[in-house]
Order: C-alpha cells, then structure tokens, then sequence
C-alpha cells in the first residue's frame, strides 16, 4: 500500500510516468507484485499513460492474470479467523479507502485498448499491433474450449478490439436524453461463434451445477425434497453415465459423483414406491460400489452427509430397507457398521431404524463399537502373521455380526456389549524407579485396542433418539463404564497417567450420561457418576467435570426433565471437589490474569462462563437462565469466596450482569468481601483490571429493589460501607459515587 501511494503521488507531482514504473518495477527479478502496482498506475493516470501503456497491453498473459486482479479488487477475502477487525491502518495523508476509490480498482487492463482506435493514438496502435502480432506467433492459435483466462485468445480478442475496422458509429441515448454518436466494438465472426459456444456451454454447466446444488440440499434437508425431484435426480445421474467429462470440470468431479450417489438416496427415501421399486437395484449396486472404496481418514472428521460417500451409502441402504426388511439386507447393513464414515449416516438414520425396528439401532450400534477394537501396528512382523492378524480381526467382526443377525431374525438371546481392552497405563517421565518394584506386577500391554474417537462418532450418533431408548442407552453406558473411568485414570498409582486418547470420547460419553439423568436414582447417579468422577487425579477430574457439568448445564436450562436440586446437588459436589485440587489452591490468592491451561475451562465452567481459547470468557446463560440462577447461588458463593483471584471475579461478574437482581446481591457482596480482603493493595485487579467499578455497578443497578437489604444498619450494609471504603482508598471512582447514592438513599 505505501508503495502504491507513493507512485501516485510522485506521478500526480509532475513527475514522467515512465520513470515512477521504472523505480516501481526494479529489477528483472523482482515481485510479481510490483506489476499490479503497475498495472494500477496505467489505468489510474491515462492518458499520460497512452505510451509507457503499450508494452504492457501487447502482453496477452497479463491481460489474463490482470481479470484476477480485478476480481479480487472487487470482492474482498473471507475474514475466516477474524483478524481484520484487529488490524489497525497506520495513519497518513493516503488511506486504503483513498486508493480503493480509484479508477483501477473497477475496470481491467484491456478496457484500454479501445482507446487506441483513435486517430491521435495511430503511432502507438502500429506498434501495439506489431507486439500483439507476434505475441500471436508465438502463442500459436487457441482453441475452442478457450476463454478470456487463456493468452491464447486473449492475443486475439485484443487484436480485434484494437483494429478500428471492428467499430461501427450508433447513437447512442445519454442519461439526460440527448442523442450522440459512438463508436462500438462489433465482434468478428470467429470471435463472436467461440463467444456463444462458451456461453452455451456454461448456461449447460450452470443447469447441471445446479441439479446438483438441488440433490446435495434435499439430501441434507428433507423439506427441499419431494417425489418430482427424486425423479428427477435419477434421470439426471442416468444421463451422467453417458456424458463425458470435459477437461475445466475435473475439479468438479467429485461433487458430481456425490450427487449421483444422492440421487440414489432420494430415490429411495423420497421416490414414488413405483421409483423406488424401479430403482432398487440401481442404488444398491451405487451403495455397494461406494463401499468397495477405501476409507478416507477426512470423512472420520467431516460431520453429516454432504461429501461423505460412506455416510450417504449407510444411509441410502437404511432407506432401501423392505419392510419388514430381510436378514441379508440387516447384514450389509451391519458390515457396513465397520466403517469409520457410516457414524454419520447413522446419526441421519437412527431414528428411522428404530421405526422399522426398535432393536436395529442397537445393533447396528453394538456392531460398530465391536469394530473400534482394533489391533495395534507391528510394522515388524512376517507377511503372513500380518494376514493372520488382519483375518483374526475380520472374522470377530463377521461373528458379532451373526451373533447379532441370531437375535434379530432366530430368536437368541441378545449380545452382549463389547468390553474395550484397556491401555496399559504410561509411567510419568519424572517418576523414579527403585530396585524393589516388581517389574513383573507391571500391565502388559495389550494386543488390541478401543477406538475411542471413531467410537464417540457413534454415541453422537444415538444422541436425538437417547432419551427414548432408556431400556438400552443406559446399560450400554455401564457397560462402558469401566473403561471410560479406566481410560480418565482410575485406580491408577501416583506415579502413572492414562495414556493419550482423544477427547471426543469424554464429550460423547458424559453428554449422554447428562441426557439420561432422569432414568437414574439418585443413589445411583451418586453411585455411578459422581463418586468415580471425584475419584480421578486432579487433571483426569478437571478435564470429566467441566466436560459433564456442561452436558447438566444445557440438558436442565433446555428444559429437559432434570430437578433442580439434582442439578444443584452435581455442581455442589465438583465445586467441592475442584477447591481440592492443587490447581485451584495454587489460583486461590492469585491476583494475576494468568490461569493453568486444564483449570481455566473448568472454573469457568463452574460459574457458568465458556472460555473460549485465546477470548475472555464469556456468560453462557441468557437472561431466562439467570432467572433459574438462585438455587445455584450459595454454591457459587462458596466457589467465590474459597477461590479469591482475577479469574474467579471476573467469571462472577460476567455472570452477574447479564441480567442484575436482588437476589445476586448477598453473595455478590460477601464474595467481594473476600476479594478484598486478600487483595487490599492490588489497584491492579480493582483498578486497572475493572472489578471495582463493575462490582459498584451491579450494586448500582439492583439497590432499589433490595428492600431493607441495605439500609443503615444493617449485616450487609455495613460489609458493604467497608468494602466502598476501601475501594475508595484505593482509587475506584464508582465506589465513591455509590457512597453517596447509598447515603441519600
């Protein structure tokens, strides 16, 4: 940009133009970068640019790169990470507005050319033209595919447009109504035929392209969809197995096959039973070919259907059930189970499973947990230990499979949910190690392990039908139990930790736990939750915590049917728990904004905040939740006074001025209180850092409707004099100011 500013000004000084491109373009080697600039500098400042302009214009490749210029002038980048309203323009006399407004940045280089045509500009156009000419030579001819983005016919259209024999005289009507006469640029007939075919070619692309905009958004939403366009789709995917792809729409391959894979989809959801009957086995053959594929390790991540073969192939299959369906069907659609991607076709389907029947969810379920017990990598063992291993794992996933197909169809007894083996726990690196422990007491590791991440893919999966399913949720959740509280670190020795996994687990595990709360006792949610939660080391504890008293918070202020003593009962048992932990004794007396990386989520947490990476936490709750907020308020009392720091403050505070009312106000000012009395000093936290003068401020906005609360005289009001005395002393202008409101009052 300064760059950019200083060209102009020197041009607009007087100063010959060829020599400001000179300096601006340097040497040979430099910056492509330096040529926009220049580019800009032609455009902005003709005519005087008329002669230094021809060298450029006989250049039919910056004509091509110069059109992406033009677009990116026009329409600004994504700010995807929010970092342009960070940014701060460093004051002068040339602004980034100032040099958007010229004329550059709307029109591109060859809009020029026509400028040529004139008689004044004979000399030039003759040595233009030459340039052009051999620029043809040696491009060679373009062809019929070809567009504005290729030199090739771009040398030629530039030819035409500088050739005054192109131009016929019209009259033209002006704004104002009067008529004058105009030169406008006639195409030739080679260019004028190429120009159609390449618009009749994109009006087909654009048609096609937005069939397949169509298919992908029924697929994803059911009300975009109907009967007519689940035919349709079909005749559209019919018709691509004779098209033959053109080269520009390589890039556009894989959306086209995931919209013939959708379209096989619709048919079968969405169809007419003549279509579907029809079409039957068309999908299943599409089904089929799309699981012969290997896995993609980026459809584990990608959530929902679109661009998601696998997923959209289960889902498919579900929909292409009979009904009732048959054995053979319910076993590819078990097979299927394996594969990482199918989590979340099942998340699409599951409740439609339980419709044809009740027991096909878990099933499916309980198929694709037995296929997360994998087994680990040993890159150094024989080819055919390699093959015997991999036939091991294939054949105890075919036999889950019968077992399951048994209970569904023969009437045995119904399988048993997988027990995960469990890690073998990993020695700190700061430990030490003494002579006398038994080495051989030590685990052993495991030949197998649990995928727990592409497990968590399924517990999401059962999320929206959970709550109805009780019967089978919930013992399938014990039955994970061992491992879930195993893998967080139970019963481990001081001196182990759990090996690595990932989090997903934990999310999807303790946020159906949540969900499920109404089905427990509380003796057994005492029992079963919350005793092996508070059990863990204090960094497994943080980590469960702030990741289920998430869960509780959105199921009970969602409405969901948890009590709220329940709900006051879970967060009063972690909060006592978290004050235990070394983590928050260390935050206890910190006046720092500094907080452990595990801890600051978990205290936010517990006051209702989200911390949100790098951002200051914010309130969660919205004013309808705060007015749910008074049984939870002693708890938080007891958190904020035994945990006396910047952070607890400010979590309190956050919390507190979403919606200020009377009854925040006792703990407010006790919680203070505490504050102040182990930060007397600290103008810091209650000046610089504010919580002085929002403390002052909550005050402020609920002390009329305390009632006698705070009149003279009484407990609270005088807590309250000695803290605005000292919040005074040390500085905070509100505090002063509500003294005296509070003595008027």
């Amino acid at each position: 940009m300064a760059l950019e500013a200083w060209a102009h000004q020197r041009v607009e000084a007087g100063e010959p133009i060829a020599a400001v491109l000179a300096d601006v373009l340097g040497e040979p080697s430099s910056s492509v970068a330096y040529l926009l600039i220049a580019v800009d500098l032609l455009l902005s400042h003709w005519p005087k640019s008329r002669e230094v302009a021809v060298p450029f214009l006989a250049c039919p490749e910056l004509f091509s790169f110069d059109r992406d210029r033009l677009s990116n002038d026009i329409q600004p980048r994504p700010d995807l990470f929010g970092l342009g309203e960070q940014a701060r323009e460093p004051s002068g006399s040339v602004t980034l507005a100032t040099l958007k407004e010229r004329l550059s940045r709307r029109i591109p280089l060859e809009r020029l050319l026509p400028e040529y045509i004139d008689a004044s500009a004979e000399t030039e156009r003759e040595v233009l033209t030459a340039a052009l000419l051999r620029a043809k030579e040696r491009l060679g001819a373009y062809g019929e595919t070809s567009t504005f983005g290729d030199p090739e016919f771009m040398v030629a259209h530039a030819l035409n447009v500088a050739n005054p024999a192109n131009y016929v005289e019209q009259k033209l009507t002006r704004t104002d109504g009067a008529s004058v006469a105009a030169l406008q640029y006639v195409q030739p007939e080679e260019e004028r035929v190429n120009l159609e075919q390449l618009q009749r070619a994109q009006s087909e692309r654009t048609s096609d392209f937005a069939m397949q905009l169509a298919i992908l958004n029924a697929m994803e939403d059911r009300k975009k969809s109907s009967a007519e366009l689940a035919e349709d789709a079909v005749k559209w995917a019919q018709a691509q197995s004779a098209r033959q792809p053109r080269g520009d729409e390589a890039a556009a391959s894989e959306m086209r096959e995931q919209a013939v894979l959708a379209s096989a989809l619709l048919a079968m959801r969405d169809g007419t039973p003549e279509l579907r009957q029809a079409q039957r086995e068309r999908a299943e053959t599409q089904f089929a070919a799309t699981l012969a594929g290997e896995d993609d390790a980026v459809h584990r991540f990608r959530s929902g259907l679109r661009y998601n073969p696998v997923a959209i192939a289960f889902a498919g299959r579900v929909y292409a059930l009979s009904a009732p369906p048959t054995a053979e069907e319910v076993t590819l659609l078990l097979r299927m189970a394996a594969r990482l991607a199918a989590a979340h076709g099942f998340a699409v389907v599951a409740s439609r499973l339980n419709e044809i029947d009740v027991r096909l969810p878990r099933s499916v379920l309980r198929s694709a947990l037995t296929s997360c017990v994998r087994q680990h990598r040993q890159w150094d063992l024989p080819e055919e230990q390699q093959a015997a291993r991999k036939q091991a794992q294939e054949d105890a996933g075919a036999h889950a499979v019968a077992a399951e197909i048994d209970w569904l169809f023969n009437g045995a007894t119904e399988p048993a949910w997988p027990d995960p083996p469990h890690e073998a726990p990993v020695r700190k690196r700061y430990s030490l190690r003494f002579a006398e422990v038994d080495e051989a007491s030590e685990e052993e590791p495991s030949d197998t392990f649990f995928d727990d991440q592409c497990g968590a893919l399924w517990l999401q999966a059962i999320r929206g039908i959970s709550t109805s399913q009780v019967d089978w949720v919930v013992p399938m959740l014990d039955g994970l139990a061992a491992w879930t509280w195993r893998a967080n670190g139970a019963g481990l020795s001081p001196d182990e930790e759990p090996s690595e996994r990932s989090h997903e687990w934990n999310d999807a595990y303790f946020d159906l736990m949540a969900q499920l709360l109404p089905a427990r006792s509380s003796e057994n949610i005492d029992a079963s939750l919350l005793t092996p939660i508070c059990e863990l080391p204090d960094d497994q504890f943080i980590g469960v915590a702030t990741t289920f008293l998430g869960a509780v918070d959105d199921a009970f202020f969602n409405d969901r049917p948890i009590d709220t003593s329940l709900a006051v009962h879970i967060r009063t048992t972690l909060a006592r728990r978290l004050m235990s932990t070394r983590g928050w004794r260390r935050m206890a007396g910190d006046a720092s904004t500094s907080i452990e990386f595990r801890l600051g989520p978990a205290v936010a947490t517990m006051f209702f905040n989200m911390a949100a990476g790098f951002e200051p936490p914010k309130a969660h709750l919205l004013t309808p939740g705060i007015k749910r907020l008074a049984p939870f308020l002693p708890v938080l009392e007891e958190l904020a006074t035994d945990g006396a720091s910047y952070h607890v403050a400010s979590l309190m505070l956050n919390l507190f001025e979403v919606a200020p009312a009377p009854n925040q106000v006792p703990a407010l000012i006790r919680a203070a209180s505490a504050w102040y009395a182990a930060f007397p000093r600290e103008t810091e936290l209650w000046v610089d850092h504010r919580i002085g003068q929002r403390f002052c401020n909550l005050i402020d906005a609920t002390r009329a409707d305390t009632g006698d609360l705070l009149d003279p005289g009484q407990p609270l009001r005088r807590s309250l004099d000695d803290l605005l005395a000292g919040l005074v002393s040390l500085g905070v202008p509100a505090a002063a100011r509500l003294e005296q409101l509070l003595a008027k009052q």
